[in-house]
């Protein structure tokens, strides 16, 4: 059943890079459109799937299960950035690679494949803790990682006190309050955040394929340096959060399962809207998140077999 998803969560997504490539090849968009896209994605789109996410209802176990997971990933993240550090240095990544690779290694690809597949394999509840993952993913994605690509980028001017304060951290800090005082929003107005955030997939897959229509299949297939931070994604993260929830923790439930195979998912997307908005090497970034989408048929099953 879990392959049988994972094909399917593929297909869906190869079929929605397909009209970024035709729209780039037709010259019915240029980069400077491509550009306006990304911008909207940040800034208006993340912030309502950030706050969609929150909108689950709160109970002590489930506050429990929200902090654990959030600490469990913040853990993570800093095993990413020693492996972001190591793997950096010996591969010689510039710094451009080294910002896509922050979110190639922190940004697993939950929205498209994780989600559904989580819900076709472990039902509501593997569901249920998947969506916690997208929360704490949120959470890092708009602090950590977009820090570190836009340092690498050359954005580094002083933070001031109201850049701290983005459309990505305001929607994790009024996401995160609404879920503590368990309040939901007004139906127009959730519905409105809901059909908003249901937009990303859509739009992030179509600057995905907008990119991808300017890379040549040699250039997809020589660079190794894709390979290095491919494979750190599907193996190295997938084997590090093993190790952390099976053998330090002796974690054998199924927020444990989850939460491994989470991390052995392709990265997202954002890299490459990243890239896009920072005018950084958005060839290459593709480049990492389409292979890395294509070589999890691979990876994920073995994984799922394992735990």
């Amino acid at each position: 059943m879990a392959f049988s998803q994972l094909l399917s969560s593929m297909a869906m997504l190869l079929t929605m890079v397909l009209p970024g490539i035709i729209f780039k090849k037709r010259g019915f968009i240029t980069e400077s459109q491509t550009k306006c896209i990304s911008n909207i994605i940040i800034n208006l789109l993340v912030p309502a799937i950030i706050i969609n996410a929150f909108q689950i209802e709160y109970s002590k176990k489930m506050a429990a299960d929200v902090f654990k997971i959030i600490g469990l990933y913040g853990i993570m993240i800093a095993v990413c950035c020693v492996v972001l550090v190591i793997v950096s240095k010996v591969a010689k990544f510039n710094n451009f690679q080294k910002g896509i690779f922050a979110a190639v290694l922190m940004i697993p690809n939950t929205g498209v494949i994780g989600i559904p597949l989580m819900n076709a394999v472990y039902g509501a509840e593997g569901l249920l803790y998947v969506s916690i993952m997208e929360i704490a993913c949120d959470i890092f994605m708009s602090t950590v990682t977009y820090s570190i690509f836009s340092k690498n980028a050359g954005h580094k001017e002083k933070m001031q006190f109201r850049e701290f304060f983005s459309p990505l951290i305001i929607a994790v800090i009024i996401g995160f309050v609404l879920f503590m005082f368990n309040i939901k929003l007004p139906p127009f107005l959730g519905g409105a955040v809901k059909n908003i955030s249901d937009a990303s997939a859509a739009l992030a897959m179509f600057v995905l394929g907008s990119q991808l229509a300017d890379i040549k299949v040699k250039e997809f297939l020589g660079n190794i340096k894709v390979y290095i931070q491919v494979g750190a994604r599907l193996i190295i993260m997938p084997i590090s959060a093993f190790i952390l929830m099976r053998l330090i923790l002796k974690d054998t439930s199924l927020l444990s399962t989850v939460f491994v195979l989470t991390w052995g998912l392709p990265a997202g997307v954002f890299g490459v809207v990243l890239a896009e908005r920072f005018n950084t090497d958005t060839a290459f970034a593709t480049k990492c998140v389409m292979l890395s989408n294509l070589l999890c048929l691979i990876t994920i099953p073995i994984c799922a077999m394992v735990l």
